[in-house]
């Protein structure tokens, strides 16, 4: 506490005995850096690219040898990196079949001629995701009838799905048939509950068959020998999302709506 009180007495005293002196200007190290990251259509190669722009306050000193580096992290394996001369670069990396999330990392490096030695900050950038999947898209076959008499009358339709090209091995998921609308409660002996379709798929693969041969992919509709309601059924048919991210949905879900009518 004396020591404290002793410098509260002499800094006004040095104040006082000294010329104002001007506003002294204090360098601040200030840079902002960027990703991004593409995938071709084929899903065979990942693209991934980099800038950043340098807004330190310099107070006289001066930065060069600007250095951007752009780095692409596969789902597994080695990473690929890029150092380019200037504020911006590119890399890019080939999946060979592999699907799933890459991460494309941005960073730089300068000269700073006040701390005479290279700054780099090639761990700051930030990282962008690239989700590299297949699309799968859903197909519902026309029904083989959309009206259902009172008893024991069966009508049927088919699911499916197809995949698009550029990948190896194959993507899985499920088709959902969900319970019907029935606000009228026709009593069914087949189509009363839900039901679900495993499916899995290579390359440009699709789903096939028909009710009219053996087929998992059929969905089968029968009023009960005991019925005596009337009305509409409606069944909505969803793709799943993947749950491991292989494979996307155009617009990010598909549900299709089958509706039939039982009459007297």
């Amino acid at each position: 506490m004396r020591n404290i009180q002793l410098l509260t007495l002499v800094i006004p005293a040095l104040l006082l005995s000294v010329a104002p002196v001007a506003a002294q200007c204090h360098m601040q190290y200030s840079v902002s850096v960027y990703a991004d990251g593409s995938v071709s259509g084929d899903l065979s190669t990942v693209y991934g690219s980099s800038n950043f722009v340098d807004h330190s306050t310099l107070c006289g000193a001066t930065h060069s040898n600007y250095q951007s580096i752009t780095t692409i992290y596969p789902p597994s394996g080695p990473s690929v990196q890029n150092k380019q001369s200037g504020v911006e670069s590119n890399a890019q990396i080939a999946t060979y079949g592999v699907l799933g999330t890459y991460e494309v990392a941005a960073g730089d490096e300068l000269y700073c001629s006040a701390a005479e030695e290279n700054i780099e900050c090639g761990d700051g950038g930030p990282e962008y995701p690239v989700a590299v999947a297949t699309t799968v898209s859903l197909t519902v076959g026309a029904s083989s009838c959309t009206t259902l008499h009172l008893q024991n009358y069966t009508c049927n339709f088919v699911v499916g799905a197809y995949a698009g090209s550029g990948f190896e091995n194959t993507v899985s998921g499920t088709i959902t048939v969900s319970a019907p609308e029935n606000p009228n409660s026709v009593s069914l002996s087949n189509g009363s509950g839900g039901q679900d379709y495993p499916f899995s798929l290579s390359a440009g693969g699709t789903t096939n068959g028909t009710c009219n041969q053996p087929s998992s992919f059929c969905f089968v509709v029968t009023t009960s020998s005991s019925n005596t309601k009337t009305g509409p059924l409606s069944y909505g048919v969803t793709l799943n999302n993947s749950p491991n991210g292989a494979y996307t949905i155009p617009g990010g879900f598909q549900t299709k709506t089958v509706s039939f009518t039982v009459v007297q």
